[in-house]
């Protein structure tokens, strides 16, 4: 009697045990493959979001992306606080920290967090095999529909990616096992049941379309519990049984969305108007529509068109459609789930307006439902490994007996075997150029013809000749693009070079990954041996290859100008930042610039990578607002930074900061520090002249000893009156003593005059002094006209004892022998008043 497509034979119990160990050497097999095609750099800003989010998170408990602030994409939201959060779940921010951590140790952060989903995916391509046993198939065909999976789908491409799509693939299959492991007729152990819901709640905090799952977790849970009979010593009554196990499925579940929910309270809590909307298949519900037109255009799209369709960049998932039919008739339920959350997720995805996934290799949205393609296919797989024995018709009496043809079983295998090889040379033409190289170009390019990215899109989606499949197979054949591998390096002016050592060890430890598979394929009962060996090995194969390339590579050194990086995040290092608070933050004005910083500073201040220009007026007036001290990092000369234009922010931070100091490394790259968010002291109103110059204006403030989350006004738009008129500053012993000095020229001035602020004991003698052109240069007076002001901004740490001070200004002309002090009738300075240092807790 055939067994019921509910309740299939059982397995060996033996066998299936010793075939599972096989898992250990898969895994490793697909992980060296991984290794030795890694590139060890960010394609996308959704990959950078994500790496802020780890990189903030490590550092100061605080999930943002203020790195990228410079961002155009939608990948991350301004709070009212000012600081910009990533727009996604944070499951994976927090699984790479181990990796992140590892990577810094090794000085490459963000390199080290690159590994990740050659890890993760390495991980599901184990568990896709493992999935494979616990339907039924040998472990040979198990391995050839895995090995397909690592190598001849997406799957391959985005292990060498920071995107969500991997871990997203290895919760959705955890989910399943745990299932199928849970299926009848085997004894109902909750611990199954506990790891789906865990892996279901890893997929809604990875990433929230994973509600598309849902349906076929449920339906296999009911479909497993449906008419299954109490077995002996599981309890008194069944229905008390099936709540004890949706409990173990939903207890976990909810940990998982609990923890989410904290995060969106803590992260998102200060975006203004936003909610996730759990059932359209974007965070953004206006990027989504259900005209039946359009969603049939988007589904050709992501299924078979050229340009980005599944079936277009893994042929071989077709067979998964073949398969589909013997698969769901012998395995009723597993099928249907299956089908069911391939239906979701294409349907979920026709609605999105930007179907494409991005600048990506294929149709990335969909690489969750790949694995579930090759599992439809199995019995394509177990046909491929086990042909049939060739059909012999019925012979007539007396009729001689001839061959059987075997081309029919030829062609069948032959297809199958042609469709894997070019499914395969696909994803090698993917990995081998950068993804971004063709598809940039041609977007760019054809949004000029056509008006826009989307209706280039929509007018040439289906033809081939524009496929990014051609476009990187022409590129590479051209051989004008270089390997998109770590062991490739990038260099300045486009030149690339070989690093030989790190091809070497790749190569090296896959033979040893093909060795260790082919040992426990023999002797399953070494796969805890070999399993530990080769975790060793991976470790070290992993840091040594990441001491290899971590540096010299113009993917993250686009200028060349490391050696002058350097020195400055050593600078950096001891700035007093992380869990407890930040009040200092670091301001890089280079966008291109933010894949150095985030792999190298392990400074753990705040930092916002913008662009140079336009200056970010918002931004600049929160954090001058918000920071006691900011940090401005430039990778070039103050005359270089003028000449190209990108002194902007430098400007806007000399006329609404205090600027302490500049340390410059090798007279190229530059550190300057700032004195920002502090309280108005004392205004006045001197009205005197020195030269030709009249110092209008004197406002004097003392830096914040701790960071607010409010901007506080600015002690020079602070009106005289009241407590701020009494001619001194009450201060203590390390205080930072903030100036603004207002002069106006009364003619156009003869030289350009530098600036000197003294504090005088009370024997006149100098205790402090600053001595700099007005500005720090960004304002000489020699280009003054008549009548016209500047305001000059400077801080004075006043590292003295306690004691009364006097603050005192004037202008001389440093170019002339002498130094001579400009003089007026009041003399040659200028009095700005009293500071009156005090001991801690005294008046």
């Amino acid at each position: 009697m055939p067994a019921s497509p509910m309740i299939p034979t059982p397995a060996d119990p033996a066998r299936l045990a010793s075939d599972r160990r096989v898992a250990v050497g898969i895994f490793f097999l697909a992980l060296a493959v991984y290794f030795l095609t890694y590139t060890g750099a960010f394609k996308s800003n959704d990959e950078r979001a994500m790496a802020s989010g780890t990189d903030s998170f490590v550092k100061r408990g605080e999930f943002t992306v203020n790195q990228i602030y410079w961002d155009y994409t939608n990948v991350g939201m301004l709070t009212s606080r000012g600081d910009m959060v990533p727009n996604y779940e944070p499951a994976q921010m927090v699984l790479a920290v181990p990796l992140y951590l590892w990577g810094r140790a090794l000085g490459a952060s963000a390199q080290g967090v690159l590994f990740f989903n050659a890890i993760v995916t390495a991980a599901a391509v184990a568990m896709l095999y493992l999935c494979f046993l616990e339907l039924g198939y040998s472990r040979l065909t198990g391995t050839v529909g895995t090995l397909v999976f690592a190598f001849a789908t997406l799957a391959w491409p985005y292990a060498r990616t920071f995107f969500r799509e991997p871990l997203t693939v290895l919760a959705y299959l955890l989910a399943f096992y745990g299932l199928l492991r849970y299926r009848p007729p085997a004894h109902r152990h909750l611990r199954w049941l506990a790891l789906a819901g865990a892996a279901t709640g890893l997929a809604l905090t990875t990433k929230q379309i994973s509600v598309a799952m849902l349906p076929s977790v449920l339906l296999l849970l009911v479909a497993y519990e449906w008419r299954r009979p109490l077995a002996p010593g599981e309890g008194h009554t069944l229905w008390g049984v099936r709540l004890r196990a949706a409990a173990a499925l939903l207890l976990p579940l909810l940990a998982f969305l609990l923890l989410g929910w904290v995060y969106n309270q803590v992260t998102l809590g200060g975006v203004e108007l936003f909610a996730r909307n759990i059932i359209e298949y974007t965070t953004n519900p206006q990027l989504s529509q259900s005209v039946p037109a359009r969603m049939l255009r988007a589904l050709l799209g992501i299924t078979v068109s050229p340009y980005k369709g599944l079936f277009w960049y893994a042929p071989v998932l077709l067979l998964g459609l073949i398969g589909a039919w013997p698969f769901t008739r012998r395995f009723r339920w597993e099928g249907l789930a299956f089908l069911l959350l391939i239906a979701a997720h294409l349907l979920g995805y026709s609605r999105y307006n930007y179907w494409s996934g991005g600048v990506a290799w294929g149709m990335r949205y969909l690489l969750p439902i790949v694995p579930f393609l090759i599992l439809l296919a199995a019995p394509v797989w177990d046909w491929l490994v086990t042909p049939p024995p060739t059909y012999l018709p019925p012979q007539a009496p007396g009729q001689q007996t001839t061959s059987p043809s075997r081309w029919p079983l030829r062609l069948g295998v032959f297809a199958i075997v042609a469709l894997i090889g070019l499914s395969t040379a696909i994803q090698v033409v993917g990995i081998s150029v950068d993804l971004r190289t063709y598809e940039l170009r041609f977007l760019l390019d054809q949004a000029e013809v056509w008006g826009g990215i989307g209706e280039a899109i929509d007018a040439l989606y289906l033809q081939p000749a524009y496929s990014p499949v051609l476009g990187h197979l022409r590129l590479l054949l051209s051989g004008k693009e270089p390997l998109d591998f770590a062991w490739v390096q990038r260099r300045e002016m486009g030149t690339t070079a070989l690093v030989p050592q790190a091809l070497l060890l790749c190569v090296a430890f896959l033979a040893l990954a093909v060795g260790a598979l082919v040992a426990i394929w023999r002797e399953p009962r070494r796969a805890l041996v070999v399993g530990l060996g080769m975790a060793v090995a991976a470790a070290v194969t992993a840091s040594l290859l990441l001491f290899m390339v971590r540096q010299g590579d113009a993917r993250y050194d686009t200028y060349g100008t490391d050696r002058f990086l350097r020195p400055m995040m050593e600078s950096l290092q001891e700035v007093p930042c992380g869990w407890a608070g930040c009040q200092e933050a670091l301001l890089v004005p280079d966008a291109s610039l933010t894949d150095y910083f985030l792999n190298y500073l392990d400074a753990p201040l705040v930092w916002y990578g913008t662009e140079s220009q336009p200056v970010d007026q918002q931004l600049m007036d929160s954090a001058t607002g918000r920071f006691r001290r900011l940090w401005l990092g430039r990778d070039r000369s103050a005359a270089t930074d003028d000449q190209e234009g990108r002194r902007g922010v430098e400007r806007y931070l000399a006329e609404h900061a205090y600027k302490l100091g500049e340390q410059g490394f090798d007279d190229w790259a530059r550190l300057l520090q700032y004195s920002a968010a502090g309280r108005p002291a004392e205004v006045a109103a001197p009205q005197q002249a020195l030269g030709e110059m009249v110092l209008q204006r004197v406002a004097l403030g003392l830096e914040n000893s701790a960071a607010t989350a409010e901007p506080q006004p600015d002690p020079a738009e602070t009106a005289p009156g009241q407590p701020l008129d009494d001619g001194q500053v009450l201060a203590q012993p390390g205080d930072t003593l903030q100036i603004g000095l207002t002069w106006q020229a009364t003619r156009p001035p003869d030289a350009n005059y530098t600036v000197f602020v003294q504090l005088l004991d009370e024997a006149s003698q100098v205790r402090a002094q600053s001595d700099r052109w007005p500005g720090d240069g960004l304002f000489p007076t020699a280009g003054l006209a008549a009548g016209q002001a500047i305001t000059d901004n400077l801080a004075l740490p006043l590292d003295v004892p306690p004691g009364r001070y006097q603050l005192i200004a004037g202008l001389y002309q440093g170019d002339v022998e002498g130094l001579p002090r400009l003089a007026g009738p009041g003399g040659d300075f200028v009095s700005l008043g009293q500071i009156v240092v005090t001991e801690p807790g005294g008046e």
